[in-house]
């Protein structure tokens, strides 16, 4: 992501810019919980837009096999100012002892590696997480990348140093001693992490900005080959089939030639605005890309075609474990997708506040849904069948689409209106929505909605694992001091004329996942980068919990640490 004070490119999940040394909320990217989106007016809209990219889905369900979506196992981690623990569904969890700076996993959710940090040292320790242990992997790191098979881990030194880990080998091997560090993340990995590339020979002029640099692309492990100075590498397929690369224009900066290598062919695919979001599908062989606020797409290295006359904003996924920065030197996400076609996209104008939402065929033919405006709050949810599709439109109106694949599809209005947020359970037969008076009510089926419980805090409704019940925090109250907001935790079943059950009282904070259920209690502010600190409870069955940390860090309602 971007610095939304010095511009400088930064890893998501990092708690201040390593340039200019601004707090940043930490975003743990491969937590599961609500899907949420909040605009909040014009100034926090382009911020938002440009960090979170317009939507965000977040979903503890697991994904069915007939899902177009690969299931990915997502790691459950809390992590806090002294250690971090990783759940897994063993008895006990797998602790790293130090303060959580932040993590990246394989696009598989298997494999992670986390970056805890030293604040003495002014660097950071990385750990390789396998799935079942952590092994410490260096000491002075200053950035990192994994791969999508999660079997190597690029890093770079405070010396300079790129190094790759290979996790199948237990081996590193030193790539360059003379790596850029004038920015973060400038190094990219292939999605089996065995070619890659990275910035080097940068040139500092006198005002001490870089005014030159060359990238250098490593196929299958080779002797490291120069491009022309300038270029930036954006994309890097397995055995570098596909070498995605751009020559930016410095007298138009926001603007740069699009460029392809494809075997012994480079070809131009056409102008990019660079300020827009590049889109990746798995093996790199399709881009998706926008000029002139619209939106084209490249398969195979071939002709570019229009596919809709807005810029490129988000393709709309079951939940956010789907897609993954890995070059964060330009705003490119590579989605767990075998064709960027056949799948929902949403693309925003931030100047009308219209969110447009549609279905691009198999053919590029994009096929417009509904568009809403959404100054405000936007929430989507898909159908476990990867068909069906839920949307919370500007009235406040819950708007079900049964197939998004078909041209006349209608939507039929399940619940509404003033509604400010909902939650649907797998089999679609129950849903939980809070109204605008913070009234919490649950439709079953065909029956009328029945209003179960007041004063609900408005973000805090969260699906079990299994779908069969919702958790939410209600009977709260503002702490005006620390503007924090914390109330009674309860659950309720799915079950016909079930009652609401409390569970803990002062909750800040819950969170799902089908490894377990973990629930905050404030404690303290940290003022040095305006964290939130408290008492984590967790427990695997939902039900009997225990405290497992003292100095936990609470996350804000996007799972980011705040």
């Amino acid at each position: 992501m971007l610095c939304t004070k010095c511009g400088a490119n930064i890893p998501d999940d990092s708690k201040t810019c390593a340039e200019c040394g601004l707090s940043i909320a930490v975003p743990d990217s491969r937590k599961t919980g609500r899907r949420i989106l909040l605009i909040a007016g014009f100034a926090s809209v382009l911020v938002v837009l440009s960090v979170i990219g317009f939507v965000v889905i977040r979903n503890c369900l697991p994904i069915p096999t007939e899902s177009r979506f690969p299931a990915v196992e997502s790691l459950f981690i809390i992590s806090g100012e002294d250690e971090v623990q990783i759940y897994n569904g063993s008895s006990k969890p797998v602790t790293i002892d130090g303060e959580y700076s932040y993590s990246m996993s394989s696009m598989d959710g298997k494999k992670c590696v986390f970056s805890i940090n030293s604040v003495e040292e002014g660097n950071d320790t990385i750990y390789y997480y396998d799935g079942s242990k952590a092994k410490e992997i260096c000491d002075d790191v200053v950035t990192l990348a994994i791969s999508a098979d999660g079997n190597v881990v690029g890093y770079i030194t405070v010396a300079g140093t790129l190094i790759l880990y290979d996790a199948t080998t237990g081996n590193s091997k030193e790539v360059s001693d003379d790596v850029s560090d004038d920015a973060l993340s400038r190094f990219i990995l292939s999605p089996d992490g065995k070619s890659y590339a990275y910035i080097s020979d940068t040139e500092i002029g006198d005002n001490g900005m870089n005014e030159g640099c060359t990238f250098y692309v490593s196929v299958n492990g080779q002797e490291a080959e120069p491009l022309d100075s300038d270029l930036r590498v954006v994309g890097l397929s397995n055995s570098a089939e596909f070498i995605y690369y751009l020559d930016k224009d410095d007298y138009e900066k926001n603007k740069g030639k699009l460029f392809v290598r494809h075997g012994k062919t480079d070809q131009m695919i056409g102008l990019v605005d660079t300020r827009e979001r590049i889109i990746f599908n798995q093996d790199y062989s399709e881009i998706m890309y926008s000029y002139n606020d619209e939106t084209y797409l490249s398969k195979d290295a071939g002709d570019k075609e229009k596919i809709a006359d807005y810029p490129v904003s988000n393709m709309i996924v079951p939940d956010n474990t789907q897609v993954i920065s890995y070059n964060r030197s330009m705003k490119s996400y590579v989605y767990n997708v075998k064709s960027l076609t056949g799948q929902m996209y949403s693309f925003y104008d931030n100047v009308t506040y219209i969110m447009t939402i549609g279905y691009l065929d198999g053919k590029g033919a994009f096929l417009e849904i509904d568009s809403i405006y959404c100054y405000g709050l936007f929430q989507t949810e898909m159908v476990k069948d990867g068909k069906g599709f839920y949307c919370l439109n500007s009235s406040g109106e819950i708007k079900y689409y049964k197939d998004v694949k078909d041209p006349d599809t209608k939507k039929e209005n399940i619940a509404g209106d003033d509604i400010i947020t909902y939650v649907v359970s797998p089999d679609t037969n129950t849903v939980y929505y809070v109204d605008k008076y913070e009234i919490l009510w649950v439709k079953r089926g065909t029956a009328d909605p029945v209003d179960v419980a007041d004063n609900v805090l408005t973000d805090s409704l969260t699906l079990t694992a299994d779908g069969k019940g919702v958790y939410f925090i209600c009977d709260y109250s503002v702490d005006d001091t620390m503007i924090i907001q914390s109330g009674t935790l309860c659950y309720l079943s799915n079950e016909k004329n079930a009652e609401v059950a409390e569970i803990a009282n002062d909750v800040v904070y819950v969170e799902s996942s089908d490894l377990g259920v973990v629930y905050y209690v404030y404690d303290k502010k940290i003022e040095s980068w305006s964290g939130r600190v408290g008492e984590a409870y967790y427990a695997a069955d939902g039900q009997n919990f225990t405290k497992v940390m003292d100095n936990a860090y609470i996350p804000d309602i996007l799972g980011r640490i705040y």
